[in-house]
């Protein structure tokens, strides 16, 4: 494993708050907004998707036990069953058609996960962007007073480094963080 660092030696860290303004603001409001709307919708999709589930098993439970099946349940297998011989009309894309037969076919506690990774990662990101216009504005401000300026991005890298060492089978232990502690 190989780490690189720069040296810390007569370097100086500002921590700048204040960054955001009403744009900001409202642009994550905004945000905020529509990501309650996809929850809900995702919401009451996964709970039509548990309950298609719970018709299909009692379907098969029936069959099972040869108790024929009549034609209000033929009427809803045919209902929710997804079948790639029809197309989706609202969708001339097949890459999105093939997307969205990948979906269907997820479980809802999958999806739900999937939901909050995206969420995640998308505030994030937003998160970071908002404070670009800033850190251009020092490092400019640095550069007219014949500063070097280095800027890093940086997460705790936890989430990868739990995963890593249960993987390999070993306990995970903190990382030592050294520009956290200077």
């Amino acid at each position: 494993m190989v780490a690189r660092t720069l040296s810390y030696e007569s370097c100086e860290f500002d921590l700048v708050d204040g960054i955001g303004s009403d744009d900001v603001t409202q642009v994550y409001n905004k945000a905020s907004q529509l990501w309650g709307d996809l929850h809900s919708q995702l919401g009451e999709r996964t709970r039509k998707m548990a309950s298609n589930a719970r018709v299909e098993e009692n379907v098969k439970r029936c069959s099972d036990k040869g108790i024929p099946v009549t034609q209000d349940m033929r009427y809803h297998m045919d209902l929710v069953r997804d079948s790639d011989s029809e197309p989706d009309e609202d969708s001339a894309d097949e890459e999105e058609r093939k997307f969205r037969r990948k979906c269907r076919n997820r479980a809802p506690k999958q999806l739900t996960s999937l939901f909050w990774s995206a969420h995640q990662r998308f505030f994030r990101s937003l998160c970071i962007a908002t404070k670009v216009p800033k850190a251009i504005e020092l490092a400019k401000e640095s550069l007219e007073n014949d500063k070097c300026v280095v800027i890093g991005l940086q997460s705790t890298g936890e989430a990868r480094a739990k995963g890593a060492t249960k993987a390999a089978g070993v306990r995970y232990r903190m990382f030592y963080d050294l520009p956290f502690d200077i």
